[in-house]
């Protein structure tokens, strides 16, 4: 069972009923462009990481704080209907089109069981090396929404929680200073906004990590030209470890 919040959903047979009077489901413009949804007629497949709102009557004038809903892969929803409005989801990219899935009581959510398939956890592990988990998640979100596709996934590396959080910490950085770790901000101001980062993939980590690490990453030609940049302007460069190694 993929996800059940039991005051607005129940599992009927092998489907997710929502049962609140209203809910409005925010699918980002972007999503349909990078094959993260699509329309099937009056059903939509989407990843299933988005914001949404329950309302406490049918005409939505009494709305619930929104929500993140937390169901990373692939799911097949049934809405009553929808409608595009420009919305600015806190994704760091101002007002954007947005698909307004639209549900009212006893509407089919969702699958309440989905196949456990190693596909699943490959592509969510592509969005987080790549940096294209949604913007708009909030940084401690990021590790339950990992947790949650392997475990739909079917997924289990039987590892301390700690080393998915080393991985998370290294992804991700401060907006304003990607030099600096996320982490390391959120520490100084536990009450700083948790979508003030950057998301950053393997290729970007390397080259502002440190000259060596990028060189001997896959593009040397860009890699040098950082390298040049940095010592130009005098920024401060991580040591890696193997420069520890290879100077003695």
């Amino acid at each position: 069972m993929a996800f059940v919040d039991t005051k607005y959903f129940k599992v009927v047979d092998e489907n997710i009923l929502f049962t609140g009077p209203y809910m409005e489901l925010f699918v980002p413009g972007a999503y349909f462009k990078k094959d993260l949804a699509e329309q099937i007629g009056d059903t939509y497949k989407i990843f299933g990481i988005a914001n949404f709102i329950t309302y406490n009557d049918p005409d939505g004038k009494s709305p619930n704080p929104i929500r993140l809903l937390n169901i990373p892969v692939k799911i097949m929803t049934y809405p009553s209907g929808y409608d595009v409005r420009k919305m600015d989801l806190h994704s760091q990219n101002g007002e954007e089109p947005v698909v307004v899935l639209k549900y009212y009581t006893n509407d089919i959510f969702c699958e309440a069981y989905m196949p456990k398939v190693s596909i699943n956890f490959k592509h969510f592990l592509q969005m987080l090396d790549g940096g294209k988990v949604p913007s708009f998640t909030p940084y401690d979100e990021v590790f339950n929404i990992w947790k949650k596709n392997m475990e739909i996934s079917g997924i289990n590396f039987d590892i301390p929680d700690s080393t998915y959080e080393i991985v998370i910490a290294e992804r991700y950085r401060s907006r304003n200073n990607p030099q600096k770790k996320f982490g390391a901000v959120l520490a100084k101001d536990p009450n700083h906004d948790m979508t003030d980062y950057v998301s950053l993939s393997a290729r970007e980590l390397t080259k502002i990590n440190s000259a060596f690490t990028g060189i001997i990453f896959e593009d040397m030609d860009m890699m040098l030209t950082s390298a040049v940049n940095k010592a130009n302007t005098n920024k401060q460069e991580s040591l890696s470890p193997m420069e520890e190694i290879i100077k003695y």
